[in-house]
């Protein structure tokens, strides 16, 4: 009987490559219903605090055109230099720190929750997963 060695590490950067090319493309998939559902849930607008100590601060307007511009697909390295890439999706940033408030309705957040996340999740899952399965985004 002949005697096989298989060697995998080849593969693995392949693989690795492939597998983060696909978490990219459904990550998009996501960003984009988020941004579209983030448009639709909030029509409660204002501009920057005109009086008091925040005056003229520009993390106090709510808009949701700048909010849904913070929507992004971020890789992050993790774990040091041989550390594994995740992919992930953040909304807000320091001018829309309020994603949070938008989301879950905490605080004294006028109007209670307007979700937009969640929601965003729940309406692309079958899509994201033939985006992983497949690689495409389309059906084998």
């Amino acid at each position: 009987m002949a005697e096989v060695k298989l060697n995998f590490a080849q593969w693995d950067e392949m693989l690795a490559n492939a597998s983060l090319g696909r978490m990219k493309e459904a990550a998009g998939v996501l960003q984009l219903a988020m941004i579209l559902k983030c448009k639709k849930s909030y029509t409660n607008r204002r501009p920057a605090y005109k009086k008091g100590p925040y005056k003229g601060q520009i993390y106090t307007a709510r808009d949701m055109d700048i909010m849904a511009k913070t929507i992004r697909v971020v890789e992050k390295k993790v774990g040091g230099l041989h550390g594994k890439i995740n992919v992930r999706v953040y909304a807000g940033n320091f001018k829309t720190w309020w994603a949070v408030q938008m989301e879950y309705g905490r605080g004294a957040w006028k109007g209670g929750a307007q979700p937009f996340m969640r929601p965003a999740i729940n309406a692309t899952k079958s899509r994201i997963q033939v985006v992983l399965e497949s690689g495409s985004g389309g059906t084998a």
